[in-house]
């Protein structure tokens, strides 16, 4: 996963080693890998450090977005949105690609652009370019 984000390595600190450590991990080894590929890809490309903490880590059971604001109120949870941008600018657009990195379906990822008009502007963006 370092080679991957171009960084020399990546860590996890005591705490996500822990909660890593406690789970029983049914999908067995291919859930690990994607669970902590998606943290990686947090740390590294959101919080631009290469050492992966609690808050980076969503486990399957978790919702992978947790929801901060509520509807009513016309705001957007800008850790989701920040998440989908950084998402759609690694996999250059390709929404198969971002759902599988972000660990979604592409029917979640569609729904997620049809709240987020900036998204869809990003992603259009992305293609033109």
């Amino acid at each position: 996963m370092a080679k991957e984000l171009g960084v020399p390595h990546i860590s996890l600190d005591q705490i996500a080693r822990e909660k890593i450590a406690g789970y029983s991990w049914p999908g067995n080894i291919r859930e690990l890998r994607q669970v902590l590929r998606q943290a990686a890809y947090r740390a590294c490309l959101l919080r631009r450090t290469s050492t992966i903490t609690v808050q980076d880590i969503s486990l399957p059971r978790e919702k992978v977005f947790q929801p901060s604001v509520h509807s009513k109120s016309g705001l957007w949870n800008q850790q989701e949105v920040e998440t989908l941008k950084m998402a759609i600018e690694k996999t250059e657009g390709n929404l198969s690609q971002a759902a599988r990195l972000l660990g979604i379906s592409r029917t979640t990822l569609y729904r997620k652009l049809s709240q987020y008009p900036q998204i869809r502007k990003l992603r259009k963006e992305v293609l033109r370019n």
